[in-house]
């Protein structure tokens, strides 16, 4: 299932929508109860990476922040989920745009395949 619709960030004003697609092994990947796999990517504004992530209490571990070398992201790996993992990883595109990435998987390695081929263009 995919959808490109627009989503409200939670640091946004009401009613103000920005891109984001959304691609999973169902339509309601991101909520569902049952084994799904997904892949959300959307914009957001912020000048700094946030402190903390989405969380996820339906994972029985939480990892620590991971910042990268050059500081312009920020991962967190969510483990012992009922349906694998949930990576959330922020990364700071432009001095007031970041983009969040989001990845339920039922393996670290597809997980980490489908990180590594997230490109951000045109918002730079």
């Amino acid at each position: 299932a995919r959808s490109t619709t627009s989503w409200m960030p939670p640091n946004v004003g009401e009613g103000r929508e920005l891109p984001s697609v959304s691609v999973g092994t169902a339509s309601d990947w991101a909520t569902t109860r049952r084994a799904a796999e997904g892949v959300f990517v959307g914009v957001l504004p912020g000048t700094e990476l946030p402190d903390q992530v989405p969380q996820h209490l339906e994972c029985d571990v939480a990892g620590e922040p991971v910042y990268s070398t050059t500081g312009d992201s920020v991962t967190v790996v969510y483990s012992q989920c009922p349906d694998g993992l949930v990576v959330e990883r922020v990364i700071q595109v432009n001095q007031s745009q970041l983009v969040w990435v989001q990845v339920r998987s039922e393996d670290g390695a597809t997980a980490n395949r489908v990180l590594s081929g997230v490109q951000v263009l045109g918002l730079g």
